[in-house]
């Protein structure tokens, strides 16, 4: 029996990003790859882990990583990164974004109406009527498992809200939520993100939650299956100019992966949950009968951008 891993800084960063021999970022981890940040760092409460892209000079990359090895673990999970302003002295121009990273309990109970079935989805052509960007293939190619809330058969069927692999690696994947616009506010974000957790272990992968702390509906979605914070993802866009995607896929357009500015309120402090746990890029493992989601021709973004 596949053992389950515990939830880590270095385990998400590996699943977020394809790493080089140097430990440098070439790119997500998915299957349309989208820019990287230029910096990354994931503080946990034992334990820190970080790279740098691999197109970042080797005399930045270095005093990057230097400064990343004094970074001292930390459970304040609404506290920047000690050396948050150095990092930035060396990316000058980069965007900042920053917010929590969440385990999932060992089973998670959905949540809203009992009556609503959440079935999995293998075929791209169930999410086109509400979802746009999906390419046929991408479900297989590593965004399953998908799991939805769909409308009734005298509708087509068709998926009304979803949750698929942002990202998705050999050891654990990254939640990605998206509710189409007439059908938020019921529920139905939590339910499909609590079947795919479970489907995700049940495969042998640990389930990733993380979103920024600008996105308050994705929070509000960690808050309602009491989520367990285990770190604090901090990023970089460096001086490329483009808006940087959150781990967790997007919903279609932005991304939070590079929030402007450092500044925050920390009015989302009462979603965290005190007790946080103990503290090579190869091609995803296809799920036995499940569909994995995380499609779009613009980067997935991790966490739930458009979520209800």
């Amino acid at each position: 029996m596949r053992i389950v891993l515990t939830a880590n800084p270095q385990l998400q960063l590996e699943t977020l990003f394809c790493l080089n021999s140097r430990g440098r970022i070439i790119s997500t981890r998915e299957p349309q790859p989208s820019p990287s940040p230029s910096f990354m760092l994931i503080r946990g409460a034992s334990t820190c882990a970080w790279a740098v892209a691999a197109d970042v000079d080797d005399e930045r990359a270095n005093a990057l990583a230097a400064l990343a090895a004094q970074e001292p673990p930390s459970a304040a999970w609404d506290q920047p990164p000690r050396y948050a302003q150095r990092y930035q002295d060396l990316l000058p121009r980069g965007a900042v974004r920053w917010g929590p990273a969440f385990a999932f309990p060992q089973h998670v109970e959905a949540t809203g109406d009992s009556f609503l079935d959440v079935v999995a989805v293998d075929d791209e052509a169930l999410l086109e009527s509400h979802f746009s960007g999906w390419v046929a293939g991408e479900i297989a190619a590593g965004r399953g498992p998908v799991m939805a809330v769909s409308e009734g058969e005298r509708a087509g069927g068709h998926a009304v809200s979803i949750c698929f692999c942002a990202r998705r690696w050999t050891e654990a994947a990254e939640a990605g939520v998206e509710t189409a616009a007439a059908f938020r506010g019921r529920g139905y974000a939590p339910r499909v993100t609590a079947a795919w957790a479970n489907a995700v272990r049940s495969i042998g992968l640990t389930p990733i939650y993380s979103t920024d702390w600008s996105n308050r509906a994705s929070l509000a979605v960690a808050r309602k299956l009491q989520l367990i914070p285990f770190a604090i993802d901090w990023s970089l866009s460096g001086e490329r100019g483009e808006l940087m995607q959150r781990h967790g896929r997007l919903v279609r357009s932005a991304t939070s992966f590079g929030v402007p500015q450092l500044r925050t309120t920390f009015e989302n402090r009462a979603l965290l949950f005190s007790r946080p746990p103990a503290a090579t890029c190869s091609k995803p493992r296809k799920p036995a009968g499940l569909p994995h989601l995380w499609r779009h021709k613009s980067p997935r973004r991790r966490g739930a951008a458009q979520v209800g």
